[in-house]
């Protein structure tokens, strides 16, 4: 995949989900496939993002700058990125904790 962003990472790996799902073999990588999608479309969803904090507001462009400046409680990474979920769209954080958490 090279560098490519985090919209073209979810697509990419919500194809290879949907032609996985077509093979009843490999029923395990459609979960772990659609959560990967999942993850990379959450991530282009909050980024960039805008926090404040005691010096005022900061920017965050990207999920690894945001997750070594902010993540004061030493959460994983599938964590932390649920918890940011959960605080700024919460409306969708219910369904993407469900893939984490079956996959």
């Amino acid at each position: 995949m090279g560098n490519c962003n985090n919209l073209d990472h979810a697509l990419h790996n919500e194809k290879a989900c949907k032609y996985l799902d077509k093979k009843p073999d490999y029923l395990d990588w459609v979960i772990t496939t659609a959560f990967y999608s999942a993850l990379h479309f959450v991530r282009h969803i909050l980024f960039p993002i805008e926090v404040e904090t005691k010096n005022g507001k900061a920017k965050y462009n990207d999920f690894e700058t945001f997750y070594r400046s902010c993540n004061h409680q030493r959460l994983n990474k599938h964590r932390f990125l649920s918890d940011t979920l959960e605080q700024y769209h919460p409306s969708i954080s219910s369904d993407y904790n469900q893939l984490l958490d079956i996959s």
